[in-house]
C-alpha cells in the first residue's frame, strides 16, 4: 500500500509513517445477489 500510495503522489517517497493505526475504514449499508446470465442459463452466483 505503501509503495502505491508514493507512485499515485499520495505521500512523499520515504516518508515516515506511524505504523499500527487504523488507516481506512468502509461500512456496508446494502448488499444483494446479482444474477448473470451465462451461456447455459441465469446463475446466482451460487
Amino acid at each position: 500500500m505503501l509503495e502505491l500510495a508514493e507512485r499515485v503522489g499520495m505521500i512523499e517517497p520515504g516518508a515516515l509513517l506511524p505504523t499500527g493505526v487504523i488507516v481506512g475504514s468502509a461500512v456496508i449499508g446494502k448488499s444483494r445477489r446479482l444474477i448473470h446470465r451465462t451461456p447455459k442459463g441465469y446463475s446466482n452466483g451460487i
